[in-house]
């Protein structure tokens, strides 16, 4: 481009009328006005047009078709570049969605149901007590208070998980031996 496109003046609404061109035919475009030579051709790959690289030429300046080709090939260059990024943006938020799927999963699978469970127990002591029946009732307030602790922990251990630490720094085996591990300490379960 031999000039910026906030320095063509007259020309950039010429130029923008080629360049609408090359995208309306998806093929290089040559117009001749009194600024130059404008050329412009569509950046394409493997789907609609993605924009126009456009050029002003002098007049005195012929666009043989070797540099047309060569356009061609670079606006292909171009819109490679320009996918690609597209579709590395793509596959990021693919990932960050799968991984929203899986915590959502996770917190629906461990936390809820905890949660669910002490609402449960409170409302069972609750009406326990209102039945004078102190020592069940206390008893379900322990257990709902034990199940709040190992609902605090799933919490801090799902947002611990974010990190991948245990699996990248001690490999699988040692990471399957700390979850079993710490599961047996929460259960109180004996786990080989």
């Amino acid at each position: 481009v031999t000039h910026h496109p906030t320095r063509l003046g007259k020309a950039r609404e010429e130029l923008d009328g080629v360049v609408a061109t090359a995208l309306e035919t998806g093929t290089l475009a040559v117009r001749m006005s009194k600024a130059g030579r404008l050329v412009a051709i569509p950046v394409v790959a493997g789907g609609p047009a993605l924009g126009a690289l456009a050029a002003l030429v002098p007049i005195s300046v012929e666009v043989p078709k070797r540099i047309r080709i060569l356009l061609g090939a670079v606006a292909d260059q171009v819109g490679l570049a320009l996918r690609t990024a597209q579709f590395a943006a793509e596959g990021r938020e693919l990932a960050v969605l799968e991984e929203r799927t899986r915590l959502a999963r996770e917190i629906h699978d461990t936390l809820a149901q905890q949660l669910t469970g002490i609402v449960l127990q409170l409302e069972a002591a609750e009406a326990l007590q209102s039945r004078n029946d102190s020592r069940r009732s206390r008893e379900l307030m322990v257990a709902a208070r034990e199940q709040a602790r190992l609902a605090l922990q799933e919490a801090r251990r799902s947002v611990w998980n974010l990190r991948p630490m245990p699996l990248e720094a001690a490999g699988l085996t040692a990471a399957v031996a700390l979850e079993a591990e710490r599961f047996g300490a929460r259960t109180g379960m004996a786990v080989t």
